[in-house]
């Protein structure tokens, strides 16, 4: 199936607390990168040995959670995505990590081919990077919070992008209009179930809902808007390419809207 035929999807939890948002083997294997979601409960503990092949970036959504990887241990504790920072273990391929929950914590795990080594990496709202995005332009329609664990210039031996986007009530986000050459990835959340949005990617549109996600296809314009009343989370994940690598300023504004930037 063309990508761009289907640019959006909803994914629930199975009985075991786990989801697999989409794979690489798919429908969206030309995002080059694999997501799955879990549910730990109290007490609980996973552990994952990464593929040599590939890299794993582990995102805290909320919980309390110690991390165990290459002899070090993280205590985590994140009571809500909306208020606070990111927390993300970003390990290479061969490492083993063990997640224990101290409490029900939910986490993402995303992987991407990287035959690279490095070491790990536990990012946290003291070593990341959060800034206001449009404020003060076209009557504050367009403000929101981004923030931003990791990128090609924090870290070239990774092929990821990692970063979240909060947007407030009403507002927009990735505006104005833009489009890269690389396969991006959202992932959405809300605290209330019922909260809802919209998502533009090209010439589709699809409602956001809590859980919700969004695969972008290489040079589509993909900008989205919270309803009235629901803030929305969402996690970003961009995929560099080989020789081509996600670079901020190499972004292309759709020309139709670039005057509202003068």
């Amino acid at each position: 199936m063309d990508l761009r035929k289907k640019s959006f999807g909803y994914t629930a939890f199975d009985s075991s607390g786990e989801k697999l948002i989409f794979d690489r083997q798919g429908i969206y294997r030309d995002m080059l990168m694999e997501m799955r979601s879990w549910v730990l409960a109290a007490g609980q503990e996973k552990t994952i040995r990464v593929p040599d092949q590939d890299e794993l970036a582990v995102v805290l959504l909320r919980g309390d959670a110690a991390f165990r990887y290459n002899g070090e241990q993280k205590n985590v504790l994140r009571k809500s995505f909306f208020n606070h920072g990111i927390y993300c273990l970003h390990v290479c391929g061969g490492t083993q990590v063990t997640i224990t929950a101290g409490k029900p914590s939910e986490i993402v795990l995303i992987y991407t081919e990287n035959n690279r080594r490095f070491a790990p990496v536990f990012y946290t709202p003291e070593n990341t990077r959060e800034n206001i995005a449009c404020d003060g332009l076209w009557e504050g329609t367009a403000v929101r919070k981004v923030r931003t664990a990791f990128e090609y210039a924090d870290a070239p031996y990774s092929n990821l992008v990692l970063g979240e986007t909060i947007m407030f009530p009403g507002r927009w986000s990735g505006y104005v209009p833009h489009c890269h050459e690389q396969p991006e990835v959202y992932y959405f959340r809300m605290e209330n179930p019922d909260g809802f949005g919209a998502s533009f990617v090209g010439e589709e549109v699809f409602k956001i809902k809590d859980g919700s996600f969004c695969a972008i296809a290489p040079n589509l314009v993909h900008p989205q808007v919270a309803a009235p009343g629901y803030p929305i989370y969402y996690l970003w994940l961009i995929r560099h390419l080989d020789g081509n690598p996600w670079i901020r300023e190499n972004c292309s504004n759709e020309q139709a809207h670039t005057w509202l930037l003068k």
